[in-house]
């Protein structure tokens, strides 16, 4: 009977083509939600925003906690997708959730405007192939890159100080983890999930900071709840309950346009201007004592498995796109290549030493690429290799990386975001990259000493002097997946 369970297994695994159109979307809506019509899933977002300037360093301001409740109606070109987001901030010190937020870089007060998207609809069809990559340990990851250039509803004429400019310009880059065998052999409408998001965006309009120069950075970790609202934190429901009802079920209606943080806030602006209100309400906030810092840092068992073995080589790949206010974004070329990494206790800390090495490859054809016509400038630039070598010292009470525990699934995620800065005496201008990272680990290989990691590892940056286009705006952001080879 066993032989026999393999091979029916196997003829489904065989049989099983993400490259077919309606399995692709299937498998896709299967792990990002339900094939099941009309039942809701709850998937819960933890999140850390950064602030960034140029010249300066990644600064960590806020943490978001919340979740998005949807449901999936199957029609007979797709899915549509009906969901609504609720996401409160917190202190990223105490985790408390706040309603003012000391500007750091204005040092004025600020009202906090939670995220209440409703809705956030999307229709899927079948056709064009969500893409995919497939990892070596039962592992595959579907992306979703989104590049965001539209119209600011917030125009600077009319609401200055909260407008980033005529013009809307950001992305965000999900990534979809699901075990590849449950989907391949099972018919399971709801797979488990870990999705990891990065955001690059302007400042927030609540924030106050006009045409300031600057952007967020976020990065994220979710996970489908299992318990519905019983795994969303007491202090999100209770705000809900009390304050933001509606978002107690998905929507039932497909409707457009989707909302987004600077929609609603302008709903609020205009309707206090419409009442004769100022724009800004800065709500009493009580004094509350002897409150305690939020736990930080790293879980143990994570960099205490890794720093036992002598050394462990992380494979990646990925794709890198240029986004260019006006001009949209492209893809120009794909990555692939492998980093070295070890890990050691010093007197002064964990200190990670990484080597990596790797090519730019052609998007449609793979071949690594050497020789390369920028569509961007028409010039035939010379493509040098991924090389290069990365050291940093995790010292106690360093909060540039985080690990979370994840309900019901044995994983341990572990998220994270440095920045580099140096002057290029070449070009006299600033090199600069933003790096968010968000993977996981699997707790029983963790606990066993053989310790497994897959996810994503996202960058944004200033071009490489190799593309000549020193003091060309815009910038390159690069999608990557990873993990560990064994």
């Amino acid at each position: 009977m066993k032989i026999l369970a393999f091979v029916l297994l196997l003829g489904l695994s065989l049989a099983f083509d993400l490259n077919d159109p309606k399995t692709n979307l299937d498998s896709f809506i299967r792990t990002f939600a339900t094939t099941e019509t009309d039942v809701e899933t709850v998937t819960y977002i933890n999140g850390t925003v950064f602030i960034r300037i140029p010249g300066g360093s990644l600064k960590k301001v806020l943490l978001m906690d919340g979740y998005n409740i949807g449901r999936r109606e199957k029609t007979s070109t797709g899915y549509v997708s009906l969901s609504k987001e609720f996401v409160a901030y917190r202190d990223y010190k105490t985790g408390e959730i706040i309603d003012v937020l000391i500007n750091p870089l204005t040092n004025v007060p600020n009202e906090v405007f939670f995220i209440t998207n409703d809705p956030v609809n999307e229709n899927f069809t079948y056709g064009k192939l969500i893409p995919f990559t497939r990892l070596k340990n039962d592992r595959v990851t579907f992306s979703n890159d989104i590049f965001l250039e539209y119209e600011n509803v917030l125009d600077p004429q009319h609401y200055g100080k909260f407008s980033a400019g005529p013009l809307f310009v950001g992305n965000e880059l999900f990534q979809f983890h699901t075990r590849y065998s449950d989907l391949a052999t099972t018919s399971i409408p709801n797979l488990n999930v870990t999705i990891s998001w990065s955001r690059r965006s302007p400042f927030l309009p609540w924030f106050e900071m006009g045409e300031t120069d600057g952007h967020l950075y976020y990065v994220s970790t979710s996970w489908k709840c299992v318990k519905g609202f019983g795994d969303i934190p007491d202090d999100i429901m209770n705000i809900v309950r009390r304050k933001y009802p509606k978002f107690l079920e998905a929507p039932k209606t497909y409707e457009v346009p989707n909302e987004t943080s600077y929609s609603s806030f302008k709903a609020v602006i205009d309707q206090r201007r419409k009442e004769g209100k100022p724009d800004i309400i800065i709500p009493e906030v009580g004094i509350r004592a002897n409150l305690r810092l939020k736990p930080t840092g790293l879980d143990p068992k994570v960099y205490e498995s890794l720093a036992k073995l002598k050394s462990f080589r992380v494979g990646f790949s990925g794709t890198v796109y240029s986004q260019i206010k006006g001009q949209g974004s492209i893809t120009l070329f794909n990555v692939k290549g492998e980093v070295t990494s070890k890990m050691r206790f010093t007197p002064d800390g964990l200190k990670t030493t990484v080597h990596f090495s790797g090519h730019f490859r052609d998007p449609g054809t793979g071949e690594i690429l050497k020789r390369w016509i920028n569509p961007l400038t028409h010039r035939k630039n010379i493509v040098p290799p991924l090389i290069g070598k990365y050291t940093h010292t995790l010292i106690k009470g360093d909060d540039s990386f985080w690990s979370h525990s994840i309900p019901y699934l044995d994983e341990t995620s572990v998220e994270g975001a440095i920045s580099f800065s140096q002057y290029n005496k070449n070009t006299k201008l600033e090199d600069w990259s933003v790096h968010t990272l968000d993977v996981y680990f699997t707790d029983a290989d963790l606990k066993a000493g053989n310790p497994y990691m897959y996810g994503a590892w996202y960058v944004y940056s200033s071009w490489p002097e190799w593309m000549e286009m020193a003091g060309a705006e815009g910038i390159l952001i690069w999608r990557i997946n990873i993990e560990i080879l064994r």
